[in-house]
């Protein structure tokens, strides 16, 4: 896909902070990158601050490799054009979208979150999808699966580049629906940033990853914002027997649909129905027997 600096720049419009920028509108981009090792040849480079790395001490080899355009946080000595913003892992984010079309509005995209489950959860769905005949996509921690393919991913929820690429794949082969698993951490670092969903689940919130989110409270506002991101009309699910649902029911926008489901509580849309259908099952093995 060929997208100009400029069509870029309007993208990135309400993060930017400066621009070092020569004929924008004539800078054709190839392709988006955040590691100077896989930048080709008229490529724009994302200087993303990791934990191990920092990619803006990278810039030397991004433009030796073919970076034809750079996004920074901080002051670098380049001399290709520069665009500064205040956050460039949201800028990844959004350069993903924009490069790949916005395909999570091209098909429908189901997150599942919670401490404890993700995988579990999205598997079956995935499972359940494919048996009723829907053609659906996978992502999570076992890797992205597809039209009979699986990548492997280095994260539960990998970067915006990979996610946005794949879901434009998934539109390609006919997908209509993807599962992902949605992991606290990726929520922090913008992995999902710009991504629609059409329905999220909230599975549980335990005391892992406090290293990471230092309290509960803050571990929980990570999570509520997957649900700000559900489309109008789309649909939330919530456990109800877990305290934090109440901040997930918070952020989610009036206009989705919220669906609560417990063990304990007999008023909510799903109660117990898990033990009900395990223990028709066991009935009926045994009246067979």
């Amino acid at each position: 896909m060929l997208n100009t600096l400029q069509h870029f720049m309007a993208r990135l419009s309400q993060i930017v902070t400066w621009t070092y920028l020569e004929r924008p509108n004539e800078t054709f981009i190839e392709g988006i990158a955040f590691s100077s090792k896989k930048i080709k040849k008229n490529n724009l480079f994302v200087c993303i601050t990791g934990h191990r790395h920092d990619g803006h001490n990278f810039i030397d080899e991004a433009i030796a490799n073919g970076a034809i355009a750079i996004v920074a946080e901080r002051p670098i000595d380049a001399p290709i054009p520069v665009i500064y913003c205040r956050d460039t892992k949201i800028a990844l984010a959004e350069l993903a979208a924009t490069f790949y079309d916005e395909p999570s509005k091209r098909l429908r995209v189901h997150g599942v979150t919670g401490t404890n489950g993700k995988t579990t959860t999205t598997s079956l769905a995935y499972q359940l999808f494919t048996s009723l005949g829907t053609k659906a996509g996978w992502i999570g921690t076992l890797g992205i699966q597809y039209a009979g393919q699986t990548f492997t991913t280095p994260n539960t929820t990998p970067d915006p580049l990979t996610v946005n690429r794949h879901l434009d794949e998934m539109v390609k082969a006919g997908i209509t629906d993807c599962v992902i698993e949605v992991s606290s951490q990726a929520i922090a670092e913008s992995r999902i940033t710009e991504l629609s969903f059409q329905s999220a689940s909230f599975l549980n919130l335990t005391h892992d990853h406090l290293d990471y989110h230092g309290s509960m409270e803050s571990y929980a506002e990570t999570k509520a914002r997957l649900f700000k991101q559900v489309t109008a009309n789309g649909h939330v699910f919530l456990n109800r027997d877990d305290p934090f649902h109440v901040q997930m029911d918070h952020a989610t926008p009036g206009d989705v649909k919220r669906n609560y489901y417990s063990r304990h509580d007999a008023s909510v849309d799903l109660f117990r129905q898990l033990d009900h259908d395990r223990l028709s099952i066991e009935s009926n093995v045994s009246t067979a027997n």
